[in-house]
């Protein structure tokens, strides 16, 4: 059809270009006729090609749903049941009913997944889970840092074992140290408590009383520092022991087998 309109035009054109030429020849009336005739083919012809356009664009617009439609139902919905098996069909099978489904098309590739919407009691058991696996990664990147700083602070087990007596000389010399303070004062406040009970009036006088209360207050406070220091002492006692067994771990398996564990 437009081929014929544009033949059409082609030859109203080529007829109003000769008429245009030999003006001499033909009277005005006559020329303005064929404009007119050449306007009205071409006009027309643009009407139909507009028109042709938007019956395509209609089509278009109509068919698309269905397409749509079509390639929603080559889909296969595919999930893990409550009993672990796989199952699929066109349609969301009942028992994959609040489990995690995967959807693929025709051609068996995975176009999307649906999650589950979860309950109250799934949503608090997910967030346990998740705060375990944090703390999990976290001590076991805890761990790593120790492990490292461990072998960068020791060159052997010997070492480890030399650093640790040095620590506990200390301590056992400032225990030692409030042990005997702690001795020397209850002496001291027997000899008062004799010499008050071998008195005359077997009375304390407030200078001798003065005595005792001073030698009880040095024995209650060395023996709270003693009890600290011991603390102490076994605090590192129990990290060096921990520290040993532990590089001996991460040291060579001949070392290990050669060095006895530290209880």
């Amino acid at each position: 059809m437009d081929i014929e309109f544009f033949r059409a035009g082609m030859y109203f054109d080529e007829t109003d270009s000769l008429f245009c030429a030999h003006e001499s020849n033909v009277n005005a009336s006559k020329q303005e006729v064929v404009r007119k005739k050449y306007k009205m083919v071409v006009a027309l012809g643009l009407w139909m090609r507009g028109a042709r356009f938007f019956a395509v664009v209609s089509l278009a617009f109509f068919l698309f749903p269905a397409a749509l439609a079509l390639a929603a139902a080559n889909e296969s919905i595919c999930c893990n049941d409550a009993s672990g098996h796989y199952t699929c069909g066109d349609v969301m099978p009942p028992r994959c009913n609040g489990r995690l489904l995967k959807v693929y098309n025709q051609h068996g590739f995975l176009i999307r997944t649906v999650t589950p919407r979860m309950s109250e009691e799934e949503k608090r058991l997910a967030a346990e889970k998740a705060s375990q696996k944090q703390e999990e990664r976290n001590r076991v990147r805890d761990q790593a840092r120790k492990d490292r700083a461990l072998l960068q602070t020791y060159d052997s087990v010997e070492d480890l074992d030399r650093i640790r007596e040095r620590s506990e000389a200390d301590v056992r010399v400032a225990i030692k140290n409030a042990q005997s303070l702690i001795d020397a004062a209850k002496k001291r406040k027997r000899a008062l408590e004799d010499e008050v009970a071998a008195s005359d009036s077997g009375k304390t006088t407030p200078e001798v009383a003065s005595q005792i209360r001073n030698e009880e207050t040095t024995i209650k406070a060395q023996s709270a520092l003693l009890d600290v220091k011991k603390n102490e002492l076994a605090k590192i006692r129990a990290k060096f022991a921990e520290d040993r067994n532990r590089y001996i771990l991460l040291t060579t398996q001949e070392e290990a087998g050669n060095i006895a564990v530290m209880p």
